[in-house]
């Protein structure tokens, strides 16, 4: 398959289309977005902090180390026999106490793997995300350069109408041709002024949404180059899809993520076993001095034998979870699968109708031509030559969207496939 870079470095070899000056080719236009899109950006501090949960979760495997200490005011008496009354005392107390887990039923090794399969998810999000950026900026590029070329379609054919007005009129003058003849070219190019006020403000809309998407206004747009190669057939793309689309991989490592959860819920009901050692210090001041040091080290263990069934409805809940993100991950198939081979039929349609679109708009020139020709002998009406402009104005139109379906349904597939992000240059 064709990469973007490659399309991108192809697009800088072509010539500067309309304006003299510097065009902005599609790979720019897909860089641009990528760095101008917040969801995007967002994206990736999920990634942030789903490494944090990482090391959250290898942490607990480690030792943990804590310190205290405390200064206390201590006033004792007493009015036993034999005892002593020892007044008021200033203790000092400072204790250090390391553990390390030795046993945890799976739980800390499960909750690792639940945040790794976290970050996987989170990653899949940046990649879907920048995806469907790709695939926005392909279409705001493509729309923008079509409402231009629309444009300069309805501006020719107000130019051409005019022409034909004003022969008209000539006409009229002379006695060829009726005033009924001057009042339909009259009201053609006024429709065709209309035409091109509508345009225009079509294309300042697309101007509009190609700023939002990319933070500035280009000069120019260079021509997008080919399409991206597809697979051979539907089937070879929708095996590539159950393997590459980013949405399915992100849902495949959520379920992995709560399948893991479920082994951390299903841990708590087992033995905890771990190995501490503690040392500590006392200090006397004041009316009696005097200082006591202790040292210990040892196992402890832990089992639950009684919590209400906390542990039973939070195992409920994960095994839940767990389901709920394999039936997600199985309507996601089912949804991508239907929206690729709609793509797909729409790419095949959309190759069969600028083909078409390509020779009527060749077969259209001629007729007009000929159309001008007849006229000028009589074989044709005004009304004639009227209605020939008026199929070459829609044919180019029809050619113009054709193009853009083509490119746009070619991308849409290779989003889907999850070719787009990869092949971004």
């Amino acid at each position: 398959m064709r990469h973007w870079k490659s399309v991108g470095s192809g697009v800088c070899g072509l010539a500067l289309f309309g304006l003299a000056g510097w065009a902005q080719t599609l790979d720019q236009t897909i860089s641009a977005s990528l760095a101008n899109d917040p969801t995007l950006a967002r994206a990736m501090v999920d990634v942030d902090i789903a490494n944090a949960r990482i090391r959250g979760a290898e942490s607990a495997r480690r030792f943990q180390v804590t310190a205290t200490g405390s200064s206390v005011l201590q006033s004792v008496g007493t009015n036993r026999n034999f005892a002593l009354d020892i007044g008021e005392t200033v203790v000092a107390q400072g204790q250090i106490e390391a553990t390390l887990p030795l046993y945890t039923g799976g739980r800390i090794e499960a909750g690792i793997e639940q945040a790794r399969a976290g970050r996987d998810a989170a990653m899949m999000g940046v990649s879907a995300e920048e995806q469907a950026v790709i695939l926005a900026a392909i279409s705001a590029h493509l729309r923008l350069r079509q409402t231009e070329e629309v444009v300069r379609i309805r501006l020719r054919n107000v130019e051409r109408l005019a022409e034909q007005r004003q022969a008209a009129t000539d006409r009229f003058e002379i006695g060829v041709i009726t005033r009924t003849d001057v009042s339909l070219s009259e009201a053609r190019f006024r429709a065709a002024e209309a035409g091109l006020a509508l345009a225009e403000a079509e294309r300042a809309g697309a101007l509009a949404d190609y700023v939002a998407l990319t933070g500035f206004e280009p000069e120019a747009l260079a021509p997008p180059g080919k399409p991206p190669e597809l697979p051979e057939s539907y089937d070879a793309a929708l095996n590539i899809l159950m393997v590459q689309n980013p949405t399915l991989k992100q849902l495949a490592a959520a379920e992995r993520a709560a399948t893991e959860a479920m082994r951390v819920a299903e841990a708590e009901k087992k033995p905890q076993i771990s190995a501490f050692g503690s040392a500590a210090l006392q200090e006397g001041r004041w009316d009696n001095d005097f200082r006591d040091t202790t040292a210990t080290i040892g196992a402890r263990a832990s089992v639950p034998l009684y919590t209400g069934g906390r542990i039973e409805a939070s195992i409920d809940e994960a095994r839940a979870t767990r389901d709920r993100a394999r039936l997600s991950q199985r309507v996601a198939e089912l949804q991508l699968t239907a929206s690729l081979a709609r793509a797909w039929s729409g790419y095949d349609a959309a190759q069969k109708g600028l083909v078409a679109s390509s020779r009527e708009v060749d077969a259209s020139k001629i007729a007009l031509e000929g159309a001008e020709v007849e006229l000028e002998v009589g074989l044709r009406t005004t009304l004639d030559l009227l209605d020939q402009e008026q199929d070459l104005l829609e044919a180019e139109l029809r050619l113009a969207e054709a193009r853009v379906r083509v490119y746009e349904s070619a991308a849409q597939i290779m989003a889907l496939i999850g070719g787009l992000n990869d092949q971004a240059g």
